[in-house]
Order: structure tokens, then sequence, then C-alpha cells
């Protein structure tokens, strides 16, 4: 595990980290096996990659940025009309949005390939301040640097 002052870091002393402090954190084991899940990743996953997605890839790309909510944001007006990531070219969402739908991509495969637990997919979207989801998974809220509690429904009157 990471460690700052011989101990590991909170949750919150790791949320106000710079990138660079964290990989500093890392033991050389833990940075050796994070060099290695980054060799194995797909490269259309990574923020490297200079392409909009290959073609073999878009039936995915469709399905999972359909359910991340990309199309409320999408520049499509058929995409908001039909709620679903219509595609075409390649998906004109994820043109759009890059950065937070290419971490979307990312976070989808690391819960489902790699393990992460709903716990990581969460701090990943809350670090990043991401307006999707992966598959229900959402950013905590949060304001002058403290994690509020979700928002609890409205309760609805009923009519006399």
């Amino acid at each position: 595990m990471p460690q700052v002052h011989g101990r590991q870091p909170t949750s919150e002393e790791w949320a106000g980290m710079t990138p660079e402090e964290r990989v500093a954190a890392l033991t050389p084991e833990e940075l050796e096996g994070l060099r290695q899940l980054v060799a194995d990743l797909p490269d259309y996953i990574l923020p490297s990659y200079p392409f909009d997605l290959p073609p073999h890839r878009m039936p995915l790309a469709q399905y999972v940025l359909g359910e991340a909510g990309a199309w409320r944001h999408c520049p499509e007006a058929r995409c908001r009309r039909a709620k679903s990531c219509r595609g075409g070219e390649g998906p004109p969402g994820f043109r759009a949005d890059r950065e937070p739908l290419r971490q979307v991509l990312f976070l989808t495969h690391m819960l489902y390939i790699e393990h992460f637990t709903e716990e990581d997919v969460a701090f990943a979207l809350t670090d990043s301040q991401n307006r999707y989801e992966v598959f229900g998974i959402r950013a905590q809220p949060v304001r002058g640097g403290e994690q509020l509690e979700p928002a609890r429904p409205a309760r609805r009157l009923r009519a006399s």
C-alpha cells in the first residue's frame, strides 16, 4: 500500500495529493505492478491514444457511453432524442467530451476486467469531478473540499 510518513494515507489525504505525490508514495513493487497494468491495457482507452475509437470497438463504446449518460450532453440532437449513443462515424459525444468519456471507458475496463471495486470507481469519478456514471456509480458531490452525503429524494405531497 502507498505510504505517507510511514503509514497508509487516508482517502482525504490521497484525494489532496498531486499525481506526482501519489506516484512518489508507491513502493517499488506497486510501481512495477502499475507499469505492468498500464502495459496490458487496450490502447484505445489510454489518454495518449490520438484517434477516435477503432471501428471494431464501436458497439462496446456505444453501449458503455449510453449507460454512462453521454447522450445527455451529446452535440447530436438524434442522440439526445433517442436517449442513447447513435454512433455514426465515431461517437459524436465522445469527440465533444473526450477526456471524461475516455475515463468512463477506462473505469469500465478496470471494473469488469481488472477487478476495481465500486468504491475505487466512485473515488476516481469524484477525484476528477466526472459528470458521467459507470453503470450506476457516480461521482460524489464535493463542496469546498469536503464530502457531502448523497441527496435524498424529495417527498411528494399527496393530493387531497
